[in-house]
């Protein structure tokens, strides 16, 4: 969503595009699209691999899209990384030094949390919805954009985080997750509608 709300003001697609190709992550292709949601239009932006979208079909697109093996639904789906492993792609890759900087940065924070929350060391962290393709797409993508909009501040107004559980690959876990409650201490926060409205990719943002 955030990509997208950059997409909105002017974010050239190219931008996002070229930044995920110095990645070298396999397979991977970016989308944006027009698309309308409760009567409001705006930017749809999404990661596909292999043709198919990350996150599974949009409910009015499903027939339409390719067949074949596709990717698990997961709203974080993709192979499961390390901290290691992520820290290696984005060293290693061709990204201009700000936007490889700050998504190292954004990327040692929830690997911080992460550790925290689960009792490892950060090294041994092991990203398992966040740490997929769509997620190091979504931060990498998210330093891209902010380099390119060269903004002078950023702010946003109170987080809606939702309530209820989700289930995970840790568990069934209250909304706010952990990572994302430690990831928004000192933040203000509302409730919601039951359901996991921030993920701790969209509270690291």
């Amino acid at each position: 969503m955030f990509l997208g709300a950059c997409l909105e003001v002017g974010l050239p697609l190219t931008i996002l595009q070229e930044a995920i190709e110095r990645l070298g992550l396999e397979e991977v292709q970016l989308e944006a699209k027009k698309s309308r949601r409760g009567g409001l239009a705006g930017a749809r932006f999404r990661v596909l691999q292999g043709g198919a979208p990350i996150e599974g079909p949009d409910p009015d697109e499903g027939a339409r899209l390719p067949v074949g093996p596709r990717p698990t639904t997961s709203s974080h789906a993709g192979r499961h990384r390390s901290w290691r492993e992520i820290r290696s792609v984005i060293e290693g890759s061709g990204l201009e030094a700000p936007v490889r900087e700050r998504a190292l940065v954004l990327f040692a924070r929830l690997a911080e949390v992460e550790a925290a929350v689960h009792g490892v060391a950060v090294d041994d962290v092991h990203f398992h919805e966040v740490g997929a393709i769509d997620s190091i797409v979504d931060l990498v993508g998210a330093a891209a954009a902010i380099e390119w909009l060269a903004a002078e501040r950023v702010t946003c107004s109170p987080v809606v985080v939702g309530g209820g559980s989700v289930e995970t690959a840790h568990g069934v876990m209250p909304i706010p997750a952990p990572a994302t409650a430690a990831l928004l201490s000192g933040v203000p926060i509302e409730p919601g509608p039951v359901g996991e409205l921030v993920t701790p990719t969209g509270a690291l943002i």
